[in-house]
């Protein structure tokens, strides 16, 4: 067969023009695991347990990825007990060959049944199986997937095989009106309208892959009516009296065309009713169908998530956390290996990423997705912090407790025959074209297109929302094309074992060995009625208290064209026995089974369940949203739209999206507290006047109406002039302007007194750097109040720092003194907050500043001169992306420690002192304009962390210098820039990512690294005071940071955060404990004193309304 006509050539181009730039690689925290003498898995052979089963796929210049592009996605396995004597049976996909049944014998020994049981088929190309009691006679039927470039529709007829209850099937897929021809990859059986019977939902795809790589409006595409006229779209299958009747548009399923490849369905919202989660590869985004509880579904991703993976592949849902919640995981097809990264497919052109989210599409990145669920109708992505993003090209995650230490591992396959993403490969086939007479055939072509086994993940849970790659050290190292994977107790020895369809190699079995190590463990096998089934029943773990310890939702189609065994399986650890199981079925009632033996498979009835009614979840009203109610007009930030990349390409985020600002004071002399709110460029910012009833009025400011030029960044309410009333100091930032630009230049504004504020001329000196920040102290103790701001960023030359400023008050009047009080502050760096405080305790006033590649840097005041001594305090390596920093007394010994806010875990980008992260600026192609190079280590050997691709288009040199991807990808940083160029470029470095607290111990700073729910996302305010009322102080936490370039992932997981203070440290507060929600681009927090006595929080929010949190002391649960 010729290539000529069918190699999908517009494809590939779609591809490579949407993508564009590599990945970094940043390992999760590494902990220690305990171990076992051998490893926790052991590989059956063959010979052993009779299972020879080979998803065989011959290759040939008529059968290939070209005429077929499915054909390397690989094939399910099913675990289920079929003829029901206890032991769990297993039934394997061939994509092109004969599926295999075999029973279990006990003792991991297995007997191939497959004619006898009359399942004999190898027909079409298989793909997804499922096993469930569609006729409810109480023995599990098969229902098998087909697809294929066939136009005989028979041959990708589904097939449904109903369990005769005698070790024998019959097809039926027909009868009961389920033999679908759609090229269907898996089916979910579920009960979505709650009548006692399975429904199904049936995820297909389309053949012709060019509809997949269209990029168009998503509501247009869904208005489509024109869709439903091609094979490929998801159906939803209703049970009426077992017959199957297609229900698709009806119940809300969209048209599409999307290539999906798995589907979950499951309880999303914890509101008692079955949701659907469908993981699409390719552009078309995941889509969420939400159960409206009347028979239709309404799709909510883009409300659920603030981003999703791009080549979602496989998904699972499990606790991994243990807080009663089902958390998602979805899987991509990012290397982990630095070279394969740098090969691969790349990152997405900017102009097609924000198309595709202004569409509907949502942000889509290209790595493994961990969407931990918040509780609340919403999840946060937190993959990066767990270390679990990178697995290669992977199919079937699924989560589950192999070791029994009672937190839920994860276990990834991963592999695929030809790797034909692999960049340089097209290359390699246009020259064979420029040098072959004729049409090329598929034989010529294979040995151009890599194909290389790799070993499957397995990760160790490590209780703190981290996860350990323990894949060597638990045996699982065996290099393959893994797809399809089933996690099952096929000896019922109390641990999973692991079952995997591979490509062309024997089937894996692998036998769990953790029976060996003495920790104890619980199954629970649920047996529906015929007014309820199994499916989807939730299983908690209870304590004395009715505090839940571990939960499941019992869900059995997982992970990738396969099914998982419906048996709920928990480790225990050193617990011995449950003191309550509780199980909630589907249909609205509940059974308790209390003082629970360990190390038994309890079988749980539904039969004898009661009724019992489903409460409403309790949330806290410690701090309670009034963002609704405080404002007669609230405050709604609008970012200009500005391309900080348009020159400086590889700009790691942008640098014109940092503000609002807010300013607290009482600016009217009413004894209560106002605020202002800085606008954005082209936005009139906001000053808010308290009233009697503690709601707040805005006022509108003509000199804030003229001044709308400018981008606001820092505020301060002050007395300026010594009138005794609150002037108003604006810092003016941003990137939007040029170099040296006026709209740079600060802005004071003088109050009479009554909160009319004017304009003033004159009493600045010229300040026309984009700065941050504006603290205030009587540095030359003359009873005024003097001034340091800070500098953030020369535009388009990051990362070189702005000036920064010491700005001391002569009457009203304000004079730049930097060079001679403080020489080393003005061009420290990139700086984005400060503070005043008596580090030293000598009474007088030091200043703290901290920023972008700085540490925690430390200015003593020697009478009335700043000296620079952080390495006097052991600060050195604490450079990193910091936010903010707060100076408070936080355990009451009488000196000030400090609280900074940096960016946090999860991130592409990690740094330590033995790997810290570097940035190399200068113009390293003589063509006028300032490069930025990011560099990491691995092993002893800096490497740059952008891709050939992005890194040429700011440099062209580097794609003549290096032809190949592969040539690029082997070339270090020197090798790429040379040795002389980066010693004479702007440098920094970053050591340091963590949120911390830093003690102070007198004479020097002790860091204690925040917890890992202060590390999900950049901190960009804290917040002190004891909120709670308990005479110990708490922490407030706020952040996230949405300006990243689109091949880094959005830091967009930040909820808001509660630490709560004790005398043993800080505690985070769930956000049903807090009730505090602050899930957007959060800038900044202000504590305001309110009328009636109580207080409120304000959050300002960049591009978005501010929140307003009232706190009510005594109220936290």
């Amino acid at each position: 067969m010729s290539l000529s006509n069918t190699l999908p050539f517009f494809t590939i181009l779609f591809l490579l023009t949407f993508f564009s730039c590599g990945k970094s690689d940043s390992p999760g925290e590494s902990t220690e695991v305990r171990t076992m003498e051998e490893p926790l898995f052991k590989l059956v052979s063959s010979e052993s347990s009779g299972i020879d089963f080979v998803n065989l796929i011959e290759e040939s210049d008529t059968l290939n990825y070209y005429r077929f592009m499915h054909l390397y996605t690989g094939a399910g396995v099913a675990s289920g007990d079929l003829n029901n004597d206890g032991l769990p049976d297993l039934f394997f996909v061939s994509n092109i060959g004969e599926n295999r049944c075999y029973f279990n014998k006990g003792d991991l020994k297995f007997e191939d049944v497959t004619a006898a049981a009359g399942l004999s088929d190898s027909q079409g190309f298989s793909t997804g199986v499922s096993m469930a009691d569609v006729n409810n006679d109480g023995w599990l039927d098969i229902y098998l997937c087909k697809s294929g470039w066939f136009t005989d529709q028979r041959m990708k007829r589904n097939l449904l095989y109903i369990n005769n209850g005698d070790g024998t099937f019959r097809e039926s897929g027909q009868e009961y009106g389920l033999a679908d021809i759609s090229n269907s990859i898996q089916a979910s059986f579920f009960d979505y309208d709650k009548d006692g019977d399975l429904d199904m939902y049936l995820v297909n795809t389309p053949v012709d892959f060019k509809f997949t790589a269209q990029v168009s409006p998503l509501d247009q595409i869904h208005a489509s009516k024109d869709l439903r006229q091609f094979n490929g779209y998801d159906k939803l299958y209703r049970n009426d009296n077992a017959h199957f009747t297609e229900v698709t548009t009806e119940a809300g399923i969209l048209s599409d065309f999307a290539f999906g490849l798995s589907v979950l369905t499951f309880d999303v919202n914890q509101d008692g009713w079955t949701d659907i989660y469908i993981a699409n590869d390719f552009m078309t985004p995941d889509y969420l169908y939400i159960n409206q509880q009347d028979g239709t579904f309404k799709e909510g991703r883009n409300d659920y998530f603030k981003h999703t993976s791009f080549y979602s592949m496989g998904s699972d849902a499990g606790d991994i956390n243990n807080d009663g919640l089902q958390d998602l995981f979805v899987l991509d097809m990012l290397p982990a290996d630095y070279k394969r990264s740098k090969t691969s497919m790349e990152m997405v052109d900017p102009s097609a990423f924000f198309q595709s989210v202004e569409w509907g599409y949502n942000r889509q990145y290209m790595h493994n997705m961990l969407h931990l669920n918040n509780g609340n109708a919403s999840f946060r992505e937190i993959g990066q912090m767990a270390g679990v993003t990178k697995t290669d090209w992977s199919w079937s995650p699924l989560l589950a407790d192999f070791d029994n230490d009672g937190q839920k591992d994860l276990f990834v396959t991963n592999g695929i025959k030809r790797d034909v993403t692999e960049r340089d490969h097209k290359a390699r086939i246009d020259s064979l074209r420029q040098v072959t007479d004729g049409p090329i055939r598929f034989s010529d072509v294979a040995p151009l297109i890599p194909s290389k086994k790799i070993p499957n993940y397995v990760f160790h849970n490590n209780g703190n929302l981290t996860f350990t790659d323990v894949s060597t050290d638990w045996g699982i190292d065996s290099p393959s094309f893994s797809n399809g994977s089933t996690a099952v107790d096929l000896d019922l020895d109390g641990d999973l074992d692991m079952v995997i369809n591979n490509v062309n190699d024997l089937a894996f079995v692998y036998e769990n060995q953790a029976n060996k190590t003495g920790r104890n463990w619980l199954q629970i096998a649920l047996k529906g009625t015929e007014k309820v089934h199994a499916e989807n029943a939730v299983i908690q773990l209870l304590d004395e208290s009715g505090a839940i310890l571990q939960s499941a939702e019992l869900l059995t189609t997982r992970g990738y064209h396969s099914r998982s065994e419906g048996i709920a399986h928990f480790g225990l650890g050193a617990q011995t026995t449950v003191a309550q199981v509780e199980v909630l079925w589907p249909n609205q009632t509940r059974s308790i089974v209390k003082q629970v033996a360990a190390n038994q498979r309890l079988e749980i009835s539904a039969s004898s369940a009661q009724a019992y009614e489903r409460k409403p979840k309790v949330h806290s009203d410690f701090f309670v949203d009034q963002s609704k109610q405080l404002f007669d007009v609230p405050f709604v930030h609008h970012e200009n739209e500005y391309d900080d990349f348009a020159v400086q390409i590889l700009l790691p985020h942008r640098q014109s999206k940092n503000g609002p600002t807010v300013a607290v004071g009482d600016v009217n002399g009413d004894g209560l507290e106002d605020f202002f709110v800085g606008g954005a460029h082209q936005q009139t910012a906001g000053l808010y006047i308290q009233g009697a009833n503690s709601t707040f009025t805005q006022k509108q400011v003509t000199a804030f109406e003229k001044d709308r030029e400018y981008e606001d960044m820092g505020a301060l309410f002050f007395d300026a002039d010594g009138d005794n009333d609150l002037d108003l100091y604006v810092v003016s930032g941003g990137m939007e302007f040029p170099e040296g630009d006026p709209n740079y230049q600060d802005r004071l504004y003088l109050n009479d007194g009554a909160g009319n504020f004017a304009a003033t001329s004159g009493r600045l000196p010229v300040i026309t750097s984009s700065g941050s920040c504006v603290r205030a102290t009587d540095l030359d103790q003359d009873g005024d109040l003097d001034l340091f701001v800070g500098g953030r960023v020369v535009p388009n030359k990051y990362p070189f720092p702005a000036e920064s400023f010491i700005l001391i008050n002569e009457g009203g009047k304000f004079s730049n003194k930097t060079d001679e009080l403080a020489p080393a502050l003005s061009l420290l760096g990139m700086v984005t907050d400060a503070t005043w405080s008596d580090f030293s305790g000598d009474g007088q006033m030091d200043l703290i500043v901290t920023g972008e590649w700085l540490g925690i840097e430390l200015f003593e005041n020697q009478n009335g001169r700043l000296a620079w001594v952080s390495p006097n305090y052991g600060l050195e390596q604490t450079k990193g992306w910091w936010d903010c920093v707060e100076a408070v007394d936080l355990d009451g010994d009488g000196d000030q420690d400090l609280v900074a806010g940096n960016l946090g875990r999860n991130y592409k980008f990690s740094a330590s002192e033995k790997k810290p992260l570097l940035v190399y600026c200068a113009d390293f192609d003589n063509n006028g304009t300032f490069d930025v190079v990011l560099a990491k280590k691995i092993d002893d050997t800096y490497f740059p962390v952008r891709g050939r691709t992005c890194s040429s288009e700011q440099m062209p040199f580097i794609k003549s210098k290096f032809p190949t991807f592969e040539s690029y990808a082997d070339a270090n940083l020197e090798d790429i820039y040379g040795q002389q160029q980066l010693e004479s470029a702007l440098h920094y470095e970053a050591q340091l990512f963590e949120s911390v607290i830093l003690w102070n111990e007198g004479g020097s700073f002790r860091i204690e690294v925040l917890p890992k729910e202060a590390q999900m996302a950049p901190t960009n305010s804290i917040l002190p005071g004891d909120f709670d009322g308990d005479g110990v102080q708490d922490l407030l936490l706020a952040g996230n940071n949405y300006g990243a370039e689109v091949e880094t992932t959005r830091a967009d997981a930040g909820i808001g955060l509660l630490l709560k203070g004790s005398s043993t440290g800080f505690t985070p507060m769930s956000l049903d404990e807090s009730g505090f929600y602050a899930p957007y681009d959060a800038k900044q927090l202000a504590r305001i004193a309110m009328a009636d006595g109580s207080s409120t929080i304000l959050v300002v929010n960049n591009d978005e309304q501010i929140q307003a949190f009232r706190v009510n002391p005594g109220k936290m649960q």
